[in-house]
């Protein structure tokens, strides 16, 4: 988790690069990276705050948030 609040401090940094460079396509597409990743992130610390497991299983399709239907399913049987 710790990575990954980097990571979106890094994009961000990214973001602002390229809004100076006036490179739009650039700044929108890290933009979206950025808004993907704090989802993923603030669903993550939810599920943990909930005590929760959400287990990283490989396979399957991803979904927006980052993690497959399948993985959701498993972890939130209720949201199906």
């Amino acid at each position: 988790m710790n990575m990954a609040r980097v990571e979106v401090t890094r994009l961000q940094e990214r973001v602002d690069v390229a809004k100076q460079a006036k490179d739009t396509e650039a700044a929108v597409n890290l933009g979206i990276s950025t808004k993907r990743l704090l989802s993923a992130l603030d669903e993550a610390e939810k599920a943990l705050a909930d005590g929760e497991p959400c287990p990283a299983r490989p396979g399957g399709k991803l979904s927006r948030s980052g993690f497959s239907l399948r993985q959701r399913q498993r972890c939130h049987p209720e949201r199906r």
